[in-house]
């Protein structure tokens, strides 16, 4: 039996995407996303580790900024590393299979946009890097799967 390992999210952008280039040319962004919860009187918080690989990375870095909304579909990555102390410690992050523009910084927190206004920005995003001779990997339509779109 195949598994499956699949992270949806949605939220703001923690901090401006921080974009490295290994010695092959393969440009590799990382950021934060928070996402909220809320029930009863509390609110909760999470943060996520994201990384885009590629063009979708550098798409990202490009159009995105501390605050904006995206939303991101990926694959969960657990990561095992050496501590100072010689224990092992662990970290997880989400994999950027494929990404959404859902906002600014401007957007008011629980504001909802509709499907037809994200479709509008990845147009407009998707002109944009075809005038600048960008070969576009974006797609304009929304996923079927995805509840609400």
């Amino acid at each position: 039996m195949k598994g499956i390992n699949k992270a949806i999210i949605i939220g703001r952008i923690g901090a401006n995407p921080e974009v490295k280039v290994t010695d092959t040319g393969l440009s590799i962004v990382k950021f934060p996303v928070a996402t909220n919860r809320k029930y009863k009187d509390t609110e909760e918080t999470t943060w996520h580790k994201i990384v885009a690989f590629g063009k979708a990375g550098e798409i990202i870095a490009r159009y995105q900024k501390k605050g904006d909304i995206i939303y991101i579909e990926g694959r969960i990555n657990n990561n095992t590393y050496l501590k100072g102390d010689g224990s092992k410690g662990y970290s997880s992050e989400i994999v950027c299979d494929e990404f959404s523009f859902l906002g600014g910084a401007e957007a008011k927190p629980g504001e909802q946009r509709t499907a037809s206004e994200a479709r509008g920005d990845l147009k407009a995003i998707s002109e944009g890097l075809k005038a600048n001779g960008i070969e576009n990997e974006l797609e304009d339509e929304p996923n079927d799967d995805i509840p609400g779109w």
